[in-house]
């Protein structure tokens, strides 16, 4: 797969991932969303997740992943990009879906938990990016610089 074909494929992962993340953080009704956590949660015990976690930490974990992964695909994808500013963007997103739970979702609430993980996300999310970010560069051959192999 060619760097422009992944670059393609991530922006398009990008844009579903936003689509579906958007649609399931302003779902009006959090009835539906606690149940959803709860349906995987049990699916992930019939597969070995541990007593000791709980529906509430997997909550927490879900929130954590939603920032992370988008972050790192935004990140790898449009490298131009700056990690502070994504940075900045994600946990300001994050607050501003707090809020509009809090406050114009009669059947959601305002979680600061919610807001901690998912800012949380965004933070490891963009150090991971980071790290395969100076991983991939330190792999590049620079111009004109050529193992002796390839001359042969």
């Amino acid at each position: 797969m060619t760097g422009t074909q992944r670059r393609r494929l991530g922006r398009g992962l990008l844009a579903a991932y936003l689509a579906c993340a958007t649609f399931i953080f302003f779902w009006p009704y959090g009835s539906v969303i606690h149940r959803l956590n709860l349906d995987l949660w049990l699916a992930l015990r019939k597969v070995g997740l541990p007593r000791c976690i709980t529906p509430d930490h997997t909550e927490q974990i879900f929130n954590f992943l939603a920032f992370a992964i988008p972050v790192v695909i935004a990140l790898v994808v449009f490298p131009q990009l700056r990690a502070w500013h994504v940075v900045v963007a994600g946990v300001g997103t994050s607050m501003t879906i707090e809020l509009v739970q809090g406050y114009l979702l009669d059947a959601r609430n305002m979680d600061r938990l919610d807001f901690a993980a998912n800012s949380l996300g965004v933070v490891a999310g963009a150090a991971a990016a980071v790290f395969l970010r100076r991983a991939e560069a330190s792999q590049r051959v620079p111009k004109g610089e050529h193992d002796q192999d390839e001359l042969v």
